[in-house]
């Protein structure tokens, strides 16, 4: 018997620069939650530093944001720009271990 299909989603997430970015954020968090709610299996947010048009500098802050709205969907930063990280890099790495910690 064949497995079914496991849907997941990405966001790059750009947003209209006109666009309050608490309000881009929130949409952001509500696209995740009814993914989550649709059943989808995982949900990657990509990391930008536009700030103006793409308001998810930090994706494990976003991740650790979005953990208590969610049930079962799984949740990854990709990409991780290590040219911009590099200086935190072993913070990062602390931060992903402490928001998988928390996800179980």
């Amino acid at each position: 018997m064949s497995q079914p299909i496991k849907y997941g989603m990405f966001i790059m997430p750009f947003h209209p620069s006109e666009k309050p970015l608490v309000q881009c954020y929130d949409e952001d968090l509500e696209l995740i939650v009814r993914c989550d709610e649709l059943g989808f299996h995982e949900f990657w947010i990509g990391e930008h530093h536009s700030v103006l048009r793409e308001p998810i500098p930090l994706p494990e802050a976003f991740i650790a944001r979005a953990l208590p709205e969610t049930k079962n969907i799984r949740m990854g930063a990709a990409p991780v720009c290590l040219n911009q990280t590099i200086p935190r890099l072993w913070q990062l790495v602390l931060d992903f271990w402490i928001i998988s910690a928390r996800a179980v």
